[in-house]
């Protein structure tokens, strides 16, 4: 029986479902073969073209993807191809590709995709304009809200005129909060709840998703008690029946940042706690991971209290209990030579002691985990400990200095190099 262009679609399928380059690059290898054969049953059809288009996609290459669907697009505008090949999908799929590349010209390239949308005489659907004001909120190259605000006037007005085809949703919403959540204007507070009131007015609900952006809005803008706010009214929803209100690691993780920012580590921790109980009783998918232990610590260092140091040192602790097991979680040597450093600080007659033992800690499980440099003791580490020793005027610290300084006189050109 002979093979057709269904078959061969077949793998082609197969190979964009990889993720990878390498599937990608088969894909693209497949997709030369059967556009230079002979047998018309096996030309490439708009199931071939969409299949190369998500390898490439799928193994974040969106210029590639991109370059294929510009070929296709010429291909149809000289008529050598028929017009139908041309799905909105296609679209869709290398915008979206473009929204998660991590490109300095990430958001500009998603920006001529979508163009090229109208080019073709396509109209563009809610998931184009989704990904495109996502590219937009993720650009750093400019404060995002502007750029976010224009595209999705835009928006608006085409479904006015167009209809539910291009009617807003949640996600929509989401992507123009994040961009108020990076905006440095003054008004972005203003305007994010002025959105979310418009969700409402025309029915689209807010998820959880939606409520955690708006909670990052107001953490970075130094707002905890209305994040709290928020974070009440979603539990309040969630045991209301309302399951698409419940809360995400994501949502704790805005808590404690917002607690952070707002100088009140007692919160902060308190949030932590609540989080770590929550994931326990299988509430929220993760634990909090070093870089929130990491917000709770920077609160208590910053906090200027006596006491702050050892408060730090607890926070360390439930990082490494929680992250026991989990490489990926472990502390970073930054919130190590921190505490130490404040022992220093502090200048008390145990801080050096204290210093020490925190100190040797670390070096264990840097022992444990050898692969981990950002565990590994730096010069800041051995710098903090020392000064906390000669702070404490215990003469017995001689020998503990003296030892330290020998560790170092033994480090190789790679520990120096650091600095």
């Amino acid at each position: 029986k002979a093979i057709t262009s269904s078959t061969y679609n077949t793998l082609m399928s197969a190979y964009g479902r990889q993720g990878t380059v390498e599937s990608a690059e088969e894909a693209e290898k497949l997709f030369k073969w059967m556009s230079e054969q002979n047998d018309v049953g096996n030309k490439p059809d708009k199931d071939t073209y969409k299949s190369l288009v998500i390898a490439w996609a799928n193994a974040g290459k969106p210029a590639r993807a991109e370059s294929v669907l510009r070929v296709l697009c010429d291909k149809i505008i000289r008529g050598e191809l028929d017009a139908t090949l041309l799905q909105p999908h296609l679209f869709n799929t290398v915008i979206a590709s473009w929204a998660n590349a991590k490109q300095p010209d990430a958001a500009l390239r998603a920006a001529s995709v979508f163009k090229l949308i109208r080019q073709m005489n396509q109209r563009p659907a809610v998931v184009a304009y989704n990904s495109l004001l996502w590219a937009l909120a993720r650009d750093t190259n400019q404060d995002p809200a502007s750029p976010v605000d224009q595209v999705f006037q835009q928006m608006l007005k085409e479904w006015k005129r167009s209809g539910d085809f291009v009617k807003p949703n949640s996600r929509t919403y989401n992507a123009v909060l994040h961009a108020l959540s990076l905006s440095k204007q003054p008004e972005a507070l203003d305007l994010a709840e002025r959105y979310v009131e418009q969700m409402k007015a025309i029915n689209v609900e807010p998820d959880a998703y939606v409520y955690t952006t708006l909670m990052n809005v107001y953490s970075k803008k130094q707002k905890p008690d209305r994040v709290e706010q928020i974070f009440h009214e979603m539990i309040h929803r969630f045991k209301a029946g309302e399951k698409k209100m419940q809360p995400t690691s994501h949502t704790y993780s805005a808590r404690t940042w917002a607690w952070s920012i707002g100088n009140n580590p007692e919160k902060a921790t308190s949030v932590v706690n609540e989080w770590i109980a929550a994931a326990n009783d299988g509430f929220v998918d993760r634990k909090p991971l070093s870089r929130e232990f990491g917000a709770v610590l920077q609160a208590w260092l910053r906090s200027g209290r006596p006491d702050a140091a050892e408060q730090a040192e607890s926070v360390l602790e439930e990082l490494m209990k929680s992250s026991s097991g989990h490489p990926n979680s472990l502390p970073h040597v930054a919130s190590f030579t921190g505490v130490i450093s404040a022992y220093a600080k502090a200048g008390s007659q145990k801080a050096g002691t204290k210093a020490l033992r925190l100190f040797k800690t670390q070096k264990k499980l840097a022992e444990t985990y050898p692969g981990i440099d950002s565990l590994q003791p730096n010069l800041l580490t051995y710098s903090g400990v020392i000064m906390a020793l000669l702070k404490s005027r215990d003469p017995a610290v001689e020998d503990q200095v003296a030892g330290l300084l020998e560790e170092l006189a033994l480090k190789e050109g790679s520990f120096w190099r650091k600095f």
